[in-house]
């Protein structure tokens, strides 16, 4: 892909790819309503929603649609997409304190270790389906399993190794998933918290991954290469009592198997 990304395409391989049993979304930052309303055949909701509930829309019903400040359901998921300042009783966490945290203390601290958006209380954010080609994404988000996991990221990391490292924050994924690859570049890969579980009936199965554009298109064009040589998804069961070198040989070159 190049740098004006062709997303039907992208879509198609990554599906040929990963065999992705959800629709792959982007996702876009925009300021102003007047952007927002030129985004073609763009939804809004009929109530207020957490916003995980309106990323849902996108990936379970291929909907393009938009999360905003009024239909946002709640102080915390407002203020950490940017539909509220960072105020002392988001920072305090009294949300979260005898509920995900036994005491305001860890509550707090879970507060002041999120990614959070910059504010944006007159834009939106805009989820759509890399398919439909409706929006240029700052971050494309992708449902995948482990064993998808795995092939998706050693894509990435095939031509120019890079350790990754990724987060855990507990309730509000949303921080350490496509808001933290939004806001410092780095790819990411987190479970769904109880939240997306429970009301963005996010599939407990898999793990949310995000990426920048760019690292989608290295990851796409790295898993092309390993599917060349034998590496792709789904991985063939070889069965736990078999000798591996056969198995190995196929992708490895023999004389690097050290027997």
């Amino acid at each position: 892909m190049s740098e004006q990304h062709n997303w039907k395409e992208a879509a198609a391989a990554l599906n040929e790819l990963l065999r992705l049993h959800s629709t792959p979304i982007g996702v876009k930052v925009l300021p102003t309503k007047e952007e927002l309303a030129a985004v073609p055949k763009l939804r809004t909701p009929t109530t207020q929603l957490n916003p995980c509930q309106i990323m849902a829309q996108a990936i379970q019903k291929g909907f393009t649609i938009a999360a905003t400040a009024e239909y946002v359901s709640n102080l915390n998921c407002c203020s950490i997409h940017g539909f509220r300042e960072i105020s002392q009783e988001f920072l305090d966490g009294a949300f979260f304190n005898g509920v995900w945290f036994a005491n305001a203390q860890a509550a707090c601290a879970h507060q002041t270790s999120l990614h959070t958006l910059p504010q944006n209380p007159q834009g939106g954010i805009v989820y759509s389906p890399l398919r439909s080609a409706r929006i240029e994404p700052d971050v494309c988000v992708l449902l995948v399993n482990p064993a998808q996991a795995f092939i998706l990221f050693s894509g990435l990391i095939e031509g120019d190794y890079k350790k990754l490292d990724f987060e855990f924050v507990g309730e509000s994924s949303c921080s350490a998933g496509w808001i933290r690859t939004l806001v410092t570049g780095k790819p990411s890969l987190t479970p769904p918290c109880y939240a997306e579980l429970r009301f963005g009936g996010f599939p407990e199965g898999e793990l949310i991954a995000a990426l920048t554009p760019a690292q989608l298109a290295t990851a796409i064009q790295g898993m092309m290469r390993l599917a060349s040589v034998g590496l792709r998804y789904p991985a063939p069961s070889y069965a736990a009592d078999n000798d591996p070198i056969a198995g190995l040989a196929a992708s490895y070159d023999p004389k690097t198997l050290g027997r």
